[in-house]
């Protein structure tokens, strides 16, 4: 599994550290509607990697790709309407997660 620090709204990618196959999955529950894509290298991966979801839905996207060591990957703002705001203390009056994303390496190094 890959880790690393990542700032909200710094747009902080995470770093492959080994070459081979990856899931990436990721689920982000927006205020608004939105679409997200997987980037690698903030390059687009293929347009089947776009997802979309209404307001307050969850937003749940996986994709295999095939990588190397140093390509960094990012979850970015595609077509939203506008900023992608995460609500706090969905379902409850506890703050609860509202997105998060893994990385799991399959083979490879």
């Amino acid at each position: 599994m890959v880790s690393a620090p990542s700032t909200p709204g710094t747009g902080t990618g995470f770093t492959v550290p080994n070459t081979g196959a990856y899931k990436v999955s990721f689920s982000v529950t927006a205020s608004g509607t939105n679409q997200l894509e997987i980037r690698v290298n903030n390059a687009v991966t293929g347009n089947f990697l776009t997802f979309g979801a209404e307001a307050d839905q969850p937003n749940v996207g996986t994709a295999l790709l095939p990588l190397v060591a140093g390509d960094v990957i990012t979850l970015q703002n595609l077509t939203s309407a506008g900023d992608v705001v995460l609500p706090v203390k969905v379902g409850g009056t506890a703050n609860s997660v509202n997105a998060w994303i893994v990385i799991e390496q399959l083979n490879g190094q």
